[in-house]
Formats: C-alpha cells, sequence, structure tokens
C-alpha cells in the first residue's frame, strides 16, 4: 500500500504510515474513517483502493466477455471542488548569495533542515504541504480537511515556524560562529480557490488554483524579513485572537487594485474576564431564546458556589452551532454585569473567570 502523502509503500493491513503517520482508509470525498482494508467508503460509497490499484483500474474496464477497455476520459478526469482556504508562501530570504558562498551538498543539507522544521510545524497545525519551489515552501489549511478556524491555524504555524528556524540558526552557530544566519519571510492569505486532488502529477497532491493564491505569494515577495504579512480576510477571521499593525496599502504585481496587508505582531493577551471569539456576522448580536431554563440554573449553581464555598462542575453537551459558547458567554456577561450593579439586593462577588482551550491540532497533553 503506498502512502499518498510520502509516497511510502507500506504493508497491506497498515493502518498507519510507518514514514509520515498519515491514516489510511479516510474517505477523501467525506472524511469517514474506514477500516484500512476496505476498498470502498462504509459512508458514502467513495472508493479507498490501493494507489497501484487505483491507477490501473483507471486505465482498464474488466469487461464480461474477459476483454478490457480504457475508462472513457471524462470518468479519470481529477475531482475538482470550490472551496475557501488558507494559503501560505513562505521563503528564505538571501539564499542565492548564500548558495554562491557555499558547496552544493552544504547548501542541501541546510535546504533539507529547513524544510523538516518547517513542514514539521504546518503538519502539526493541520496545514498541507502543496509543494516546494526552490526555498520556498506554499502549504495550504483547509484541503482536504477544512476546519473552522484554518486563517487562525495557518498564523500559529507560521509564528512556530519562525520559531523553530530561529531555534535551527542557534544549532548551525553553535557548531560554526561564521555562518550566516537565514531569515524567512511569510505570506498568509484566505479565499476561495479550485482544489483538483490527484493532480497530473500521480502523487495524490491536491492543485490549487485562484487569486488567494496569487495574492499569497505577492505578500510574502514583498514582507521584510522575519515578519508575517497576512491579507484582508485572514485578518479579519484572526484580529481577535492576535495583534497586527496595518501597512499603507501595497501595490502589487498583477493587482490593478492596492491591496491592504497587516503585519503579524503576536498573540493578543486578553486581558478581559470575556474571551473575545465572536461567531456569526461581525457587528451583528441576535437576542438570545430559548434559553432561560439554562441560564437560570447556571445562575442558581453559582449563587451556590458563592454560598457554600465549594466547586460544582456543570457539562454543556449538544451538536455543533447549538448556541453552547453563546449560552456561556450570556451567563458570564450576565455575572458581571450583576456584581457591578450597586442597587441589586442579590449582588454577588465579582467572580474570577478561568478559561482553558484544548486547541484540536494538539498532541500528547493539549489542554
Amino acid at each position: 500500500m503506498r502512502c499518498p502523502n510520502c509516497q511510502t509503500i507500506n504493508p497491506p493491513t497498515a493502518k498507519f504510515c510507518l514514514e509520515c503517520g498519515r491514516r489510511f482508509g479516510v474517505c477523501p470525498n467525506c472524511g469517514t474513517v474506514n477500516v484500512p482494508t476496505a476498498k470502498y467508503c462504509i459512508e458514502c460509497g467513495t472508493a479507498l483502493l490501493p494507489k497501484e490499484t487505483d491507477e490501473h483500474t483507471q486505465q482498464l474496464l474488466p469487461q464480461a466477455n474477459g476483454h478490457t477497455h480504457p475508462l472513457p476520459a471524462i470518468m479519470s478526469q481529477p475531482p475538482e471542488e470550490r472551496r475557501v482556504v488558507t494559503v501560505m508562501f513562505a521563503d528564505i530570504t538571501g539564499s542565492t548569495p548564500l548558495a554562491d558562498h557555499l558547496d552544493p551538498e552544504d547548501m542541501r543539507a541546510i535546504l533539507s533542515g529547513y524544510f523538516n522544521l518547517m513542514t514539521e510545524q504546518i503538519r502539526k497545525h493541520g496545514g498541507t504541504v502543496e509543494k516546494y519551489i526552490g526555498d520556498a515552501v506554499m502549504a495550504v489549511f483547509g484541503v482536504p480537511f477544512a476546519h473552522e478556524d484554518d486563517p487562525d491555524r495557518a498564523i500559529r504555524a507560521a509564528i512556530d515556524m519562525q520559531a523553530a528556524l530561529a531555534r535551527f540558526n542557534e544549532q548551525r552557530l553553535a557548531q560554526d560562529p561564521e555562518v550566516t544566519r537565514l531569515q524567512m519571510r511569510i505570506g498568509i492569505n484566505t479565499g476561495e480557490v479550485a482544489a483538483t486532488s490527484n493532480a497530473q502529477d500521480n502523487r495524490g497532491d491536491f492543485l490549487i488554483t485562484g487569486d488567494a493564491v496569487n495574492v499569497a505569494a505577492r505578500l510574502q515577495s514583498v514582507a521584510t524579513p522575519d515578519t508575517i504579512l497576512v491579507g484582508e480576510r485572514t485578518y479579519l477571521s484572526t484580529r481577535n485572537v492576535f495583534d497586527f499593525r496595518a501597512l499603507a496599502p501595497l501595490r502589487l504585481k498583477g493587482k490593478t487594485d492596492p491591496i491592504t496587508a497587516w503585519v503579524v505582531i503576536g498573540q493578543q493577551n486578553n486581558t478581559s474576564t470575556i474571551a473575545q471569539h465572536p461567531r456569526g456576522l461581525d457587528g451583528l448580536e441576535a437576542r438570545l431564546v430559548g434559553r432561560t431554563l439554562e441560564l437560570a440554573l447556571m445562575h442558581a449553581t453559582y449563587a451556590r458556589v458563592q454560598a457554600e464555598q465549594r466547586p460544582h462542575l456543570i457539562t454543556l453537551l449538544g451538536v455543533p452551532g447549538i448556541g453552547k459558547s453563546r449560552l456561556v458567554r450570556e451567563f458570564l456577561q450576565s455575572e458581571e454585569e450583576t456584581s457591578k450593579c450597586t442597587t441589586c439586593e442579590d449582588r454577588l462577588v465579582a467572580p474570577r473567570i478561568l478559561q482553558g482551550r484544548c486547541p484540536p491540532y494538539g498532541e500528547g497533553v493539549t489542554y
């Protein structure tokens, strides 16, 4: 069984790739996890044949008389879909002068170590390495699997990539104080693209095309060393999580109108007791409906905590989108307002609110 991610040959019964750890049996159409030996997805029926068998069946179709004939061209074309993704371009600055003064094997060793570190950080945050271009890396967040926080993941990956490069430089300087320090510039942009799986190179990659890709590449090209430059849609999706510095509109190659961009300063250190991660349409707040009993129960539980001076645990269960986060936000806001009320008879001590988050891309101890 050939891994579609790294092309390593694995045993037929392998559940994960022995080289890169990719899980086998994940349906590319609906994301359902099947047993590794399944030929078709149990949920949607999509073919899950190993790559060698799949390539063979794409060429030949068995007939009742035992003969075969090629499949029609329309059936062998790779599936294409439109989706919103976040594209990242990362590039080493000054690599050309560096290569002029280094032996080719030494330069290759440096780039190999660099690519391994960058790929590790990208995959850790759920991104996919689309291609390597010279000394640059192109990554996509949202393909093959989309997440609600792909722009967030891309920026976190970029920050970790910078930290990994700094450690890489320290290791090289420890071995030779005369080596040149590597610097990197990163461009990130979010937008709609056309994604084609199993591209013509037959490596199982995704071919991503669209204006979002071009803008990300242009942002990377104009970024200064050791900076992360993001486009407008990425900024709007993450401005409540990271601090940014706005730049003057940029004139990018191939773009008629100026492009607004922001430099990532770092993750926000929120001092507010209520996390500012709004959902829904920006600037619009719908009235909470149908949660009177739940809110009353939460307020009563908090009153018991204050009166009895012992902890209580409330667990909220519900399908995605049912309003769990909204209910918690309404409860916290209400308690803060009550504690600040100077005329309320039932005013309680202002609560101290601590919030924890379990990143979905974490491994090991994630909380």
